[in-house]
Formats: C-alpha cells, structure tokens, sequence
C-alpha cells in the first residue's frame, strides 16, 4: 500500500513531559519516497470525522496520558480502492483498562482525523481499579474490519466501521479457544483470515464465511 504507521511511546515535549503517539506516512507512487505526512495523536487535531461509536464507544478526554501507552500497536489498511483507516491501541488507558482509536483520512488533504469515540472492551467492564484488561495490546485492520485483543477473556474483538455513515459499531467477539487460553500476541487480518498468537505459544487461524469470521483450523 501508499502508506505506513509507525507507533511510539514517548516523545519528549518539554523538560519532563512525554507523550505517546503515530507517525503516519505516504509513499510516492513516482518516486517511491516515502514522507511523513501526519502525527496522530488520542486528541488528534482533525477532530471526530464522524458521529460517536456504539462499540463500546467512550467520550474521549482532553488529557493525554503518558500511562495510556497510546501507540503500542498499530496498523493500517486502505489504498485506490478504499478510504484508508489507521487503528492505534493505547492499552493502559484507564488504569490498563485500555482502548483502540480509529483514524481516517481526508479525502482531499494528507491530514487524518479519528473516527468518533474511542472504542473500549465490550466484555471487559472496568469494575475495580486492580483490573488489568489492557484492551488494544495487539491491533488490526482490513478493509471495513477493525480487531484488537483484551486480556480478561483472551478475547478478540472485532468492530465494523461504517464508511459513508462514519461510524464504528459491534461485529462479533471470538473467545479463547478452550485447551490453549487465546489471543495474547501478534494479531494479523486480511480479506478471508485472521491469525493470532495464544498465551501457550500456538497459532490459531480464522476464516471469513458468510461475512463472519468462524474457527478453520488451529495448529501448533
């Protein structure tokens, strides 16, 4: 694709100030240069593209916390075809309750605003201040398809984002598969299958049928 994104964790802003973030960046097709192109914040200066998100949508706070981990995962799908979209998990927002953030971009600039409310574990509620859900660790996009990892069920969530309606809403949460606990690493999605890495060091893989992604085959 004609563009990547770079998370990181701290950047110094003054004497003792830090803050996480994403760096985004476009590829030339001419050239094949690639240059930055945007800095993506939770506060992101484009402001909402869209109206508030109904998959566990949370108000976004002005504040940004250097505990929120905002930029630990990142990834980006889009290209001639599609409005590119851009997903950062932030997994120590709320005490490591955690969150994800959707970005997309401008049509008609460089420029990349988030896309209503952040998104926040459905499955996962924050019910003491000792819960460590840490919803986001791992995150990814493809197409119309948002998925992103929450510790307390070894869960994968996946959101669907609505392009002309701007909204982001509930698809459909796979549990962990039952002898090997679930997802706990490296997450990855494309058109027809979703892999993921579990907590005892297996891999299992999912397909797409019938626009739902079902359980194919896991294998060690």
């Amino acid at each position: 694709g004609n563009f990547a994104v770079v998370g990181f964790l701290y950047r110094i802003l003054g004497l003792d100030q830090g803050v996480g973030g994403a760096y985004v960046y476009e590829r030339d097709e001419r050239s094949g240069k690639w240059t930055k192109v945007d800095e993506l914040t939770p506060n992101n200066d484009g402001g909402s593209s869209g109206s508030s998100s109904s998959s566990g949508g949370e108000q976004e706070t002005a504040a940004v916390d250097l505990e929120d981990k905002f930029g630990w995962s990142v990834d980006v799908t889009g290209g001639s075809t599609h409005e590119p979209v851009i997903v950062v998990g932030a997994p120590g927002t709320n005490n490591n309750a955690g969150a994800v953030y959707a970005f997309a971009k401008h049509r008609r600039s460089r420029r990349w605003s988030r896309i209503g409310d952040r998104l926040t574990s459905e499955v996962c509620p924050v019910r003491s201040a000792s819960d460590r859900f840490r919803f986001g660790y791992s995150v990814a996009v493809h197409d119309d398809v948002i998925a992103a990892t929450a510790d307390c069920e070894f869960v994968v969530q996946l959101s669907k984002y609505d392009r002309d309606a701007k909204e982001i809403s509930s698809l459909q949460n796979i549990p962990y598969i039952s002898f090997d606990w679930g997802a706990s690493g490296s997450l990855v999605m494309d058109a027809r299958h979703l892999v993921y890495s579990t907590a005892f060091g297996r891999v299992a893989i999912y397909e797409r049928r019938q626009q739902q992604p079902q359980p194919q085959i896991q294998q060690q």
